[in-house]
């Protein structure tokens, strides 16, 4: 329940009910009384965040099954890191808010964040060994489509 909960907005008028039900779960006593309480206060803030567009990602999915804040880290320009807690419903939108009050940027219009993942070995020798073999206009379309792929 931890988990839908907190990926998967239900439709207001289920909404109510399983708030309800939840909310009686809380009084249980131990793990189940513990586990309501978190899935209560994560659907509030998936209700308020509305659907999602991309799925969850395996190390989000198992933070939520122990009920753990998501750990990311954030890099500057300057090769410095802060480490943020965030939830299933965090935002991008909020995450820059925040830190831009936190650091007082003077334009945090100019701040952004930007995904990264390590890249596998040998990926930009095969990319170009394929572009190598195509023509002009099939490069320009490969180029295109692998940025659509990346930015959605």
């Amino acid at each position: 329940m931890c988990i839908c909960a907190s990926i998967f907005p239900p439709s207001d008028e289920f909404a109510n009910y399983l708030a309800c039900y939840l909310y009686q779960q809380t009084k249980e006593a131990g793990n189940v009384g513990e586990a309501a309480t978190f899935a209560l206060k994560a659907l509030d803030r998936t209700m308020e965040a509305t659907q999602r567009r991309i799925q969850p990602m395996p190390d989000e999915i198992k933070r939520i099954e122990v009920r753990g804040p998501i750990s990311i880290k954030v890099q500057f320009l300057d090769n410095s890191h802060r480490t943020l807690l965030v939830t299933s419903q965090t935002r991008a939108s909020q995450v820059q808010k925040a830190m831009a009050d936190t650091y007082r940027m003077k334009h945090p219009e100019s701040f952004g964040l930007f995904e990264c993942e390590q890249p596998r070995p040998g990926w930009d020798k095969e990319i170009y060994e394929k572009r190598d073999k195509m023509e002009r206009e099939q490069k320009i379309d490969d180029l295109q489509n692998s940025f659509v792929l990346q930015s959605t």
